[in-house]
């Protein structure tokens, strides 16, 4: 199970027009492709050469399978799929490709991460006001 650290800091919250404390997750770092290809080779012996051609290999069929309308699973996490923001009209006849207003990439997480995630504990602060 992990542990994370939430920051709450006073803010305007505009839906409710009011101000309040909203909760961020802390982030500690970004880890880069090059300390996730050397945590990956500790763990599984594997040579970060063998497992960067690997990484390179699974980035780009993963880019064209999305590309081409599949979803993606990755095993015990969850799933990338494609999706879109189009304009809604009222009449059938009105529909086109050209409603599209945006693509975008959606990951979403399996059954089993979730039940991980709602397992994690949070530790939360107060960032206070200057």
């Amino acid at each position: 199970m992990g542990n994370l650290v939430s920051r709450a800091k006073r803010q305007f919250i505009r839906v409710a027009n009011r101000q309040g404390y909203v909760q961020r997750a802390v982030r500690y770092t970004t880890i880069d492709h090059e300390q996730f290809l050397e945590h990956a080779a500790a763990d599984t012996g594997i040579s970060e050469a063998v497992l960067s051609g690997v990484a390179r290999a699974i980035c780009h069929q993963l880019k064209q399978m999305l590309l081409n309308g599949h979803s993606v699973e990755f095993p015990g996490v969850g799933y990338f799929r494609f999706g879109i923001n189009a304009k809604a009209v009222e009449n059938a006849e009105d529909v086109s490709a050209d409603l599209v207003k945006r693509r975008k990439i959606l990951f979403v997480l399996n059954a089993d991460m979730q039940e991980r995630l709602r397992r994690v504990s949070v530790e939360s602060f107060v960032v206070e006001e200057e």
